[in-house]
């Protein structure tokens, strides 16, 4: 086997040197990786360590540099029928028993000792040892909100490949490396090791690419990644080269923009500055119906206490469940897709079926990134595995949409990145990216494939920002403020069911967040009751033990401290219809029920003003006018030419025949898991 492997090397690079390796010209092969799709979400690989060979599954990780794995003295492996476990699996009381007595990774983990070709190693010496003790301990903390530590080991590695040929033909084998440098883990906020793509910018920390790189097999630590699964294609990463194959329409090329971390908590060289990291500029974030009808959300934006304009930088990550965007364009956003908060999930919910609508569009200069709607969506789940509904029956679906001043910064995770092609220089700092090729008929062309060899991507163009130079993200704390929550879409979940109605106070089911953004008091934020300290697993990380909390359902309603509920008997009592300046909501459609809702930014503040008729006659309901009164006493702004309208089904206004109230309240931060 090992002279085979040896030959198979030797022809590999003869092949290689016959072709040119200039932008314009392909080259026969390419170390081509076949990717799993976990649960529709997370991507992961499959690798064989050490001797006798142990097989683990690694996650895909666009962001960071480091090959970590779970190392078997401190993790053990889940049984086979946890390795996907759902919330219901956590433990709904903090004195359940642990699952486990020791973390549970779900992937795979690797028995250092149990190999007779691994061993620790010293950073310092630049040497194997024999003992941890001697071994370089580190400890990371990434921007992403992933956290590890361990010590340096080494041992060898298998890399299973993938061809596929222009013959419709494919062959599988696998590249073997000897003495590859990784982090073997003792602790982790998230049980499932990486295979990280990124630029190494900790002490001690190894780009598995490299090793790649230098035996010659690509010529720049360089890749390109496609993880959509759309027309039965398989999700593959390619080291050192592009596919024309696997374009669709324009594809641009971005220098990364720069990082400035006032926290120096995840940055800590140079003052917190770095460029190592693959973020790029979002130009603006709008919609498009299925009709070709498109609305651009506003160039500005505001978020909890500064407003700014667009560009804004977002940080690509695989291992994020959800895109973090601008608070006020997140509230365009919902009120486009009449998407409602649910505090009690922390999660923005909408009915499935808007998935087929149009898409979510984002632009970066020229290139605009179309994003199905049911791309970006999350089925929701009972904890007795039955469908979330709406009263009216809808199934409900989580918006996989957040604000990002729950992070300091924002992100495009995983729903992005199923929709776009990415090819990455890390030699030269710079990415390209294009939308998805989205054929009706099953995927069967072969990749043609283009080496990166130079600062120019093959077959993409540079981007038309004017301001690029300009741009630089970022980090600050977390802003999120748990007190507050977005009353005007709010509903509970009871039962089951979803509910735009009120209901009187009754206490709040979320934790309140540490000030790492994770939920370390919640019984919801643990696998296992032992694993309290884990709470940041379930910021949205998609990470192997178990997925966040967006299948959750408690049977609580939100804490309502601005105005008066409505009585308890007419709890299901459908609202008004709720009407919005949508493409995709016209009156004859809405079926959540009406209410009409102004945006409007002001003295740095997201407001909205809410326009309800005055139901006293009918219900015995007295609106709040005090509590609306105070808060405009506080902001001294109301905008006297909001006045209430009743809409009817025709979007036309009808005379009112008594006050309106008129109530504006102040949107706060979204808490996230």
């Amino acid at each position: 086997m090992f002279l085979l492997k040896v030959l198979f090397l030797a022809l590999l690079t003869a092949a290689m040197a016959k072709n040119t390796t200039s932008a314009s010209a392909t080259v026969d092969w390419l170390p081509v990786f076949m990717l799993k799709v976990r649960d529709n979400r997370a991507f992961d690989y499959t690798v064989e360590i050490g001797s006798p060979r142990q097989t683990l599954e690694l996650r895909l990780d666009v962001g960071n540099a480091n090959l970590w794995v779970p190392g078997g003295d401190n993790f053990t492996a889940c049984p086979t029928e946890r390795a996907s476990p759902t919330i219901a699996d956590s433990s709904t009381s903090e004195t359940a028993p642990p699952a486990y007595t020791t973390p549970c990774a779900p992937l795979g983990v690797y028995e250092l000792n149990s190999s007779s070709s691994g061993s620790y190693f010293s950073g310092v010496g630049d040497t194997a040892v024999d003992s941890e003790a001697d071994a370089t301990g580190v400890k990371y903390s990434y921007l992403d909100g992933i956290e590890i530590s361990g010590h340096l080991a080494m041992d060898g590695f298998d890399f299973p490949l993938y061809d596929a040929f222009r013959n419709g033909s494919s062959v599988n084998h696998s590249l073997a490396f000897q003495d590859v440098g990784f982090l073997y883990a003792n602790d982790s906020n998230v049980n499932t090791g990486a295979l990280g793509l990124g630029i190494p910018c900790h002490e001690y920390s190894v780009s598995f690419i490299d090793y790649f790189k230098d035996a010659e097999f690509i010529k720049n630590n360089s890749y390109s990644l496609v993880t959509s699964t759309v027309n039965k294609s398989d999700p593959v990463l390619i080291l050192g080269g592009v596919s024309s194959t696997r374009i669709s329409g324009d594809f641009y090329q971005y220098d990364f923009v720069p990082v400035v971390d006032v926290t120096q908590r995840f940055v800590t060289v140079n003052g917190g500055y770095t460029d190592t990291l693959p973020i790029v500029p979002i130009t603006g974030i709008g919609v498009t119906a299925s009709d070709g009808d498109s609305v651009m959300f506003p160039d500005t934006f505001t978020e909890q206490n500064a407003t700014g304009t667009y560009p804004k930088p977002a940080l690509l990550d695989s291992r994020t469940l959800y895109n973090f965007i601008p608070y006020s364009t997140l509230i365009e956003l919902a009120l486009e897709l009449n998407a409602y908060y649910a505090s009690d999930m922390d999660v923005w919910l909408v009915n499935c079926d808007v998935g087929s609508v149009g898409t979510i569009d984002i632009h970066l200069g020229d290139l605009v990134v179309k994003m199905p709607i049911s791309s970006v969506m999350y089925e929701q789940k009972n904890d007795d595995g039955s469908d979330l509904v709406f009263e009216s029956g809808d199934k409900a679906c989580a918006l996989a949409f957040l604000p990002d001043n729950t992070l300091g910064y924002s992100l495009l995770g995983l729903p992005f990145l199923k929709n776009i092609y990415l090819a990455v220089n890390n030699d030269y700092r710079t990415l390209a990216i294009s939308n998805i090729v989205r054929d009706n008929e099953t995927n069967t062309k072969a990749d043609v494939l283009y080496p990166m060899d130079s600062e120019t991507i093959p077959l993409a163009r540079y981007n038309n920002i004017s301001s690029y130079s300009d741009i630089t993200m970022t980090v600050t704390t977390y802003a999120l403020k748990p007190s507050q929550l977005p009353k005007y879409t709010e509903v509970f979940v009871s039962d089951g069911e979803v509910y735009v109605t009120r209901t009187p106070d009754s206490p709040s089911t979320s934790a309140e967040p540490s000030p790492s953004g994770s939920y370390s008091g919640s019984t919801r934020s643990a696998a296992s009751s032992h694993r309290q300290s884990t709470g940041i697993a379930l910021m949205l990380l998609a990470q192997g033990r178990h997925f966040p909390a967006e299948n959750r359902v408690e049977s609580r309603a939100p804490n309502d401290t601005l105005h008066k509920p409505l009585p308890v008997n007419h709890r299901n009592f459908q609202l008004p219809t709720r009407t919005v300046s949508s493409l995709f909501f016209r009156p004859s459609f809405v079926h959540l029920g009406v209410q009409r809702f102004f945006v409007h930014i002001c003295e740095q503040q997201v407001l909205v003003a809410k326009c309800c008729d005055v139901w006293e006659g009918d219900f015995g309901y007295d609106p709040d006018i005090a509590a609306a009164e105070r808060l405009e006493q506080k902001i001294n702004v109301l905008n006297t030419d909001w006045q209430a309208a009743a809409i009817n089904n025709n979007d036309q206004p009808v005379q009112q025949t008594h006050k309106p109230c008129l109530l504006v309240e102040e949107l706060p931060a979204v808490k996230v898991t």
